[in-house]
């Protein structure tokens, strides 16, 4: 018991490794995690440091620039007329006021393997509960799209599960090539094809633009390390007609990505305005959201006023049908010029850019780029930080990234 206590004391945030379970498993739990942060240091009588304090605040940390972002929120209630609305988002968007300042205050100290296991770890019970949730359905559909789309995922929109599964699926690649160990390499493998089959039954657009983007960054670094080419040909090979063969069994995904395509190469007039596709609605709420960007460019149309003028402008172009599901910008940036202007995007930019600065001891830079260019690209199709599903890990995972420390996953990983 002792040294379990002494284990214990050891970890500064041991909340830290709950909120990385509860992200792709149940996020609504995140919420109760964000208070028990602070508790936990206030049990452990933790001493706020003026000198580390002081350390803190500098431009080049990120946690900086998320505090600015919602401190724009605020500025955008002085020239809202939907008061009740703006309230509502400030209090929804706290936490990139909370968990900033709480970084701004305490040091981080977490072991990165631990925090990685367990955000895979919650991934696949996620997993779990999520298809046996789709096995009952079946039970009672007896039709096999209880297993797809919406209903695979329980907890959360499908795509935003999808992004938490596509950062495991990383995490999992990144583990295996980091250790070069069979056995390893064999469960590697194995959660890998698990985490990307489930990411295929979602039907997830952007679940599948994140595997490709992981798969050539994961084949890029295997290149560069394997001597023996033909090893890395098997294991190519194996994934493709692994994704041959799902494409077979459960076309649907592919062909939402080939109409996809199909649509956005088409103009805003030929759209199906009365009973449009996702991606024909996304192509007129991004066309409004536009228009109205051009002429509230600087300070946007304000917190609370962004639905109104959305919905307004919808109407007026003939846009009836994303005017009466009141549809968001479906685009995090388009979301925040438009209710914020130039600054509020600026500060939200920075907050990915600046994760991106490598220090002098940088154990895992490579982990935390590829993590920022995932979430990067998961808000340019949805406003995620529109939702409790998407604020709190955004505003987590940005803010830790650039704070941990730490020696070397394995000894003989020379991945930097």
């Amino acid at each position: 018991m002792s040294k379990i206590k002494l284990e214990i004391e050891k970890e500064s945030m041991l909340m830290a490794y709950l909120f990385a379970f509860f992200i792709p498993f149940y996020p609504n739990i995140l919420g109760v995690l964000v208070l028990m942060l602070w508790v936990e240091q206030w049990i452990r009588r933790t001493p706020i440091k003026k000198v580390y304090v002081y350390s803190q605040l500098s431009w080049k940390n990120p946690n900086i620039w998320l505090l600015l972002f919602y401190v724009m929120h605020l500025v955008g209630m002085i020239y809202t007329q939907n008061m009740s609305f703006a309230i509502k988002d400030i209090g929804m968007k706290a936490s990139f006021a909370i968990l900033p300042i709480f970084f701004l205050l305490y040091p981080i100290r977490i072991k990165w393997n631990v925090f990685i296991n367990a955000f895979i770890v919650g991934t696949f019970l996620s997993i779990i509960v999520n298809f046996s949730h789709s096995i009952y359905l079946y039970s009672e559909w007896k039709e096999f799209n209880a297993f797809t789309g919406t209903h695979i995922s329980t907890f959360m929109h499908r795509g935003y599960w999808s992004v938490y599964l596509m950062l495991a699926y990383y995490f999992v690649l990144q583990k295996m090539i980091s250790s070069r160990d069979r056995k390893t390499t064999f469960w590697g493998i194995l959660g890998a094809v698990v985490i990307l089959v489930m990411n295929v039954f979602t039907e997830s657009k952007i679940g599948m633009l994140l595997f490709i983007t992981i798969s050539v960054w994961m084949g890029i670094q295997l290149f560069l390390m394997m001597k023996n080419k033909l090893i890395l040909g098997g294991i190519i090979s194996v994934f493709v007609v692994g994704i041959f063969v799902i494409s077979l069994f459960l076309p649907t995904t592919f062909e939402r990505i080939t109409k996809a395509f199909n649509e956005s190469s088409t103009s805003i007039e030929q759209v199906n305005k009365e009973n449009p596709s996702s991606t024909e609605s996304r192509m007129m709420v991004w066309d409004s959201s536009i228009e109205l960007i051009k002429e509230n460019p600087v300070f946007g149309v304000g917190t609370g006023d962004i639905k109104d003028v959305l919905i307004e402008r919808n109407y007026e172009k003939g846009y009836v049908a994303v005017a009466e599901q009141k549809l968001n910008c479906h685009n995090q940036f388009f979301n925040t010029q438009l209710a914020l202007g130039m600054f509020g995007t600026l500060f939200l930019l920075m907050s990915f850019v600046t994760n991106l600065f490598k220090k002098s001891s940088d154990t895992y830079y490579s982990w935390r780029v590829m993590i920022c260019v995932l979430l990067f690209l998961a808000i340019l199709p949805e406003s995620m930080l529109e939702t409790q599903a998407g604020i709190i890990p955004f505003a987590f995972l940005l803010g830790i990234l650039s704070l941990i420390r730490e020696e070397p996953l394995v000894e003989h990983s020379n991945i930097k």
